[in-house]
């Protein structure tokens, strides 16, 4: 009963392992302002607890007996998290293996349910309720993936067997009436299947089970369970209780609500929250307040069984289990009706590798030496948070020419974690007209500040944050010029609030507001430039392996060569037009048409020509082009070509950075050559 009480107010809900609801890595307990000396109970109660464990090497319940599966799975709760309890937890482990072992020999679900009694007291029997099991499995799933595998995979078997007979049972009795019914049967059978077998239940079981939970909150909106969970010799019977159907029923839309859909409204938990909802209802008013000596009170909630006005520890603490599952799925259906409500384009994740998989696969520069925003990705954003740190940063601005993957990084960054992807466009801005852009503003950001874990892509927002000392921003529409303040404190207030990751991504970096480029509302720049020479000779002959043709060698390096400038997809696809190295290949990639401007260039730097990004990004782009020149005196690449001539209009307009910063411009030798390819090398 002490466990359970204590291991209800865990401090990092994502650390919890046996209550079977589907945190997220953001989900965090509300602040309860316990007061300094009732923490010390706690901490007290907690090492008498774990004291008791290393004396007698086992739990003992005057209720249940010696190391029954409940007492076990709320000490798993109490210490999993705690680095000096870690060889209590590993005792613990190994107490579920060896009870797992025994419960896989038996082929007879009779004899399976019979074999739970293990750990119960001599005159205490399993009743046919399915929690017992269903805390042993919640049990069993936590433990390393490679322990004792065989013998786990045969023990789920039996288990799942058990949970989807008493399904199919308890939806027949629901059909015929029969009064074996029992809806608090029906939740735990479901959450069982959907811990073992997700893929078990499909939809439309799922809310046959909630549908007919609903309607039995008719009779009894408590979910008052029917089942026996132990009975004794004596004829004396223990129930579950209802909060604990209301857990169960939370950890399985929490479940259910990681399966990828397009709309909130087409989610599972989004549909059947009334059930939540109902129950709350009933049990807010059972609250109570008793007074103590000394003008202090003490709150609680009567029990469901006897009332009166008697806090039962048990009871309370698994009433405050449901509170903190309830407090979290609510703010995750508040965020998802809000997100509905704004209409913004929302990409569920999708199955991805790892990182470093990711990393090797979309990475634009091979050069050793060269700076790897990937990589950097990886160590700020993705790395950080899947070990559980609070170091990881916030927000990012991706700049570059158009091609360079910088929705598809943004993609990336959500899959890698497992987040979804929200899209945000000018047009969502305008949703409602020119004059109410700034209302709608603050109800967008309003929405993505409760968010509780996204990655949020601003794509192309530079007409809302205008550089004010452009002219771009004095000949603008007076409705933006007022905005761009505006939405410098936005995305402030957004970066405060540590509720998403975000990403701005722009193709026009100089065009930006300085001040959104500062420290509190972006972390960090990257620049996003096409493949380098080594990327693109990998992705070409990679490609034509897939189509079962050799890459030639002299043919691969001029194919290289000729696809400067060129995005990864662009690349695949011209490979898949000819399927093999050969000239027309070469000929193809040179005459494919490039995203880039190059006139444009030269009036971004003629109109702001001390923006250090843009001058980033030509340099980059020189670099390309240069490593990708053909050596002798022989035609080259087109598009170096037309690059080459961009360079000699830029240095008369004035440029000087191509050669700048050691290591970050090009050689000397190398401007040259660059400078001197001219148009009639095409």
């Amino acid at each position: 009963m002490v466990a359970a009480a204590i291991a209800a107010t865990g401090p990092v809900p994502s650390q919890r392992f046996a209550n079977g609801y589907s945190w997220l890595r953001s989900s965090r307990h509300p602040e309860f302002g316990v007061p300094d000396k009732d923490r010390k109970r706690v901490a007290d109660a907690r090492k008498m607890l774990l004291d008791a464990w290393r004396l007698n090497a086992s739990t003992t319940s005057s209720t249940y007996g010696k190391d029954d599966i409940l007492t076990l799975s709320w000490h798993l709760d109490l210490f999993s998290s705690d680095i000096d309890a870690q060889d209590v937890v590993e005792a613990i482990h190994e107490k579920i293996l060896e009870r797992c072992k025994r419960l896989a020999k038996y082929e007879s679900l009779t004899n399976f349910r019979d074999a739970l009694n293990a750990g119960f007291a001599d005159d205490r029997d399993c009743g046919t309720s399915a929690y017992v099991l269903l805390r042993f499995v919640r049990c069993e799933r936590q433990l390393p993936k490679d322990r004792e595998v065989g013998v786990r995979t045969e023990f789920r078997k039996r288990a799942h067997d058990s949970f989807l007979n008493g399904l199919r049972d308890h939806l027949s009795f629901a059909d015929g009436s029969d009064s074996r019914f029992d809806p608090c049967e029906l939740a735990f059978c479901l959450e069982g299947l959907l811990h073992i077998r997700p893929d078990a239940v499909d939809d439309a079981m799922a809310s046959r089970v909630f549908t007919l939970i609903y309607q039995a909150q008719e009779h009894s909106a408590g979910w008052r369970p029917q089942t026996p969970l132990t009975t004794s010799h004596r004829g004396e019977v223990l129930y579950p209780i209802g909060v604990e159907t209301g857990t169960s029923v939370l950890c399985s839309l929490s479940l259910l609500d990681k399966r990828t859909v397009k709309r909130r409204s087409a989610a599972l938990g989004h549909t059947h929250f009334r059930l939540i909802e109902k129950y709350w209802h009933w049990l807010r008013p059972r609250r109570v307040m008793l007074a103590l000596p000394k003008g202090r009170e003490l709150a609680g909630w009567r029990s469901e069984r006897l009332g009166g006005q008697v806090l039962h520890i048990w009871e309370n603490s698994q009433i405050l289990e449901f509170l903190l599952l309830f407090h979290d799925y609510l703010k995750r259906h508040i965020a998802g009706e809000l997100l509905e409500l704004s209409e913004l384009d929302v990409y569920p994740p999708e199955v991805s590798g790892s990182w470093e998989e990711i990393e090797q696969k979309f990475e634009p520069i091979k050069e050793a030496d060269a700076p790897k925003f990937y990589q950097e990705i990886g160590q700020k954003f993705v790395q950080p948070r899947l070990e559980g740190s609070k170091s990881g940063l916030w927000s990012m601005l991706l700049y570059g020419p158009p091609g360079t993957g910088k929705t598809t990084t943004a993609k990336n960054v959500a899959n890698a974690l497992s987040l979804p992807l929200i899209r945000v466009t000018v047009s969502d801005f305008l949703a409602d007209g020119n004059f109410r852009m700034e209302r709608r503003a603050k109800l967008l950001f309003e929405v993505l500040r409760r968010q509780l874990m996204s990655v949020v892509l601003f794509d192309e927002l530079d007409q809302l944050v205008l550089d004010r000392d452009s002219e771009m921003f004095r000949t603008a529409d007076s409705v933006f010029q007022l905005l761009t303040p505006g939405m410098l404190t936005k995305i402030a207030d957004l970066h405060d609030s540590k509720s998403v990751i975000f990403i701005l991504a722009t193709n026009y970096e100089d065009r930006i507001d300085s001040a959104i480029k500062r420290s509190g509302r972006v972390d960090v720049l990257y620049l996003c430039l096409q493949p380098d020479l080594a990327r693109r000779k990998e992705v070409i002959a990679q490609t034509l392996k897939a189509f079962g043709a050799p890459a030639n060698g002299r043919h691969l390096e001029l194919a290289a060569r000729n696809s400067v400038f060129l995005s990864h997809s662009d690349i695949k696809r011209v490979c898949g037009l000819v399927k093999q190295c050969t000239p027309d290949l070469c000929e193809l990639l040179d005459r494919e048409p490039r995203d880039i401007q190059f006139p444009a260039y030269l009036e971004r730097y003629k109109a702001k020509s001390s923006a250090q990004g843009l001058q980033r990004e030509l340099k980059g782009l020189a670099r390309l082009a240069a490593e990708s020149m053909v050596p002798g005196n022989v035609g080259q690449p087109r598009f170096v070509a037309r690059f080459g001539q961009l360079v000699k209009e830029l240095e008369d307009a004035g440029a000087t950075f191509f050669g700048d910063y050691p290591g970050d411009g090009l050689e000397e030798g190398q401007l040259n050559k660059l400078k001197k390819v001219s148009r009639s090398s095409e």
